[in-house]
């Protein structure tokens, strides 16, 4: 199966790790597009420490303002250029060397229109929905098994708006059949923002790839009952990289379905169209 590129630049911070993987979250079949939004993610930084290089133009005006004595000016002057020395300079010039050559510098940002298409999330989060729904029905609900995408399709169109969910059953198969091979980094997501799990610490980056490796396990080894082939294409689904999935969970994290939801499936018919829930 393809393993998801993922590195970590000692320049970069935790946010970083994230920048990546929502890229193959939104973008899984577009690699220009992919590349152009990590590019996009070290030319906003150069950006930033351009910024600051430039205050250096206004040391001046500093010294002005607070009226500095001449041995205070010198003394404000030296330290501030020896700041900007050991700490900015080899930093913007770290990231320019990154963002060129191993990223691919301002071409890889320009060839993927920029990396500023909008992140398609109604289409990210349905498949996930979706995803942590077949699974749920699996573990806990074994008498709703059955046509598991349809079915989920089927809730997924009946969701309250306000969820900004893609909430038309057409529509949600058709996001399955584009994003189903991220639909497990989606559920992982999903279950670590419904756990309160703060994703910019490292034990939230942890989790994740831990719960995005067992509902990849999931969806590589389960079929619907009416259907031969697994759900998710072992050759095809996002890999969590095996150095990065550091450990396995021993009770995978498998929510039940609110009564509401169930109560719904319970009437379930592949023609039924219904109406959504308020």
């Amino acid at each position: 199966m393809p393993e998801m590129d993922i590195c970590w630049p000692s320049i970069a911070g935790l946010d970083f790790q994230w920048t990546q993987i929502f890229t193959y979250m939104g973008w899984p079949q577009d690699h220009l597009e992919r590349a152009a939004r990590i590019a996009r993610y070290f030319a906003e930084d150069l950006g930033r420490l351009e910024t600051r290089r430039r205050e250096e133009a206004r040391i001046e005006q500093v010294i002005d303002q607070f009226g500095l004595d001449e041995v205070e000016a010198h003394q404000y002057r030296a330290t501030a250029i020896e700041a900007h020395e050991r700490f900015i300079e080899p930093c913007r010039y770290e990231y320019y060397d990154t963002f060129t050559n191993e990223f691919g510098g301002f071409s890889a940002l320009f060839e993927g229109s920029a990396g500023t298409k909008p992140f398609p999330w109604a289409e990210v989060l349905t498949v996930g929905h979706m995803l942590l729904t077949i699974r749920s029905i699996e573990v806990h609900h074994p008498a709703l098994r059955g046509s598991g995408i349809r079915r989920a399709a089927f809730l997924i169109g009946r969701a309250d708006p306000a969820m900004k969910l893609v909430t038309n059953e057409r529509y949600a198969r058709a996001a399955w059949s584009k994003y189903k091979n991220v639909s497990h980094l989606s559920a992982a997501f999903l279950l670590l923002n419904a756990g309160g799990i703060d994703h910019l610490a490292i034990r939230g980056l942890i989790t994740f790839f831990a719960l995005a490796n067992d509902y990849e396990d999931f969806g590589t080894s389960f079929h619907a009952h009416s259907r031969e082939e697994f759900l998710l294409d072992r050759d095809k689904v996002w890999s969590i990289p095996e150095r990065l999935a550091i450990f396995q969970l021993k009770n995978p994290v498998v929510p039940p379905l609110h009564e509401d939801d169930v109560a719904i499936l319970r009437e379930y018919r592949p023609w039924d169209t219904g109406k959504r829930r308020h």
